[in-house]
């Protein structure tokens, strides 16, 4: 029991110090700092009801509407292979990969079900 309190406090001291052995350097972010977080690609499925060169609305099993808007780096595919997105039609059903941007939400994918 002892020799393994010894052991563990050796390893804690080691991971203390080799960030100074190897010169990594620590920089703290100040509490209440502003840093910008990464977003998340969110999934919502559902079936469009119209689409456009700039966005398309979709409706959702549960009945709820979210339009989605479309860029240049939006990507669409069926089956496995890949598709223009202005052949995606009203009708479909979709699962559109999605993060916020400026304050809009834009499909990063959209894989027709």
């Amino acid at each position: 029991m002892k020799k393994r309190r010894t052991i563990l406090v050796l390893a804690v001291l080691i991971a203390g110090i080799a960030p100074l052995v190897y010169g990594v350097e620590h920089t703290p972010i100040p509490v209440g700092s502003s840093s910008k977080a990464t977003p998340s690609v969110e999934k919502l499925v559902g079936t469009i009801s119209s689409v456009n060169a700039q966005s398309l609305t979709l409706s959702s099993m549960d009945g709820k509407s979210s339009t989605i808007a479309l860029d240049s780096a939006t990507s669409a595919w069926k089956m496995g292979k890949t598709l223009p997105v202005n052949d995606l039609k009203a009708g479909e059903k979709v699962k559109v990969r999605h993060m916020t941007k400026d304050g809009k939400d834009v499909a990063k994918s959209i894989e027709v079900l």
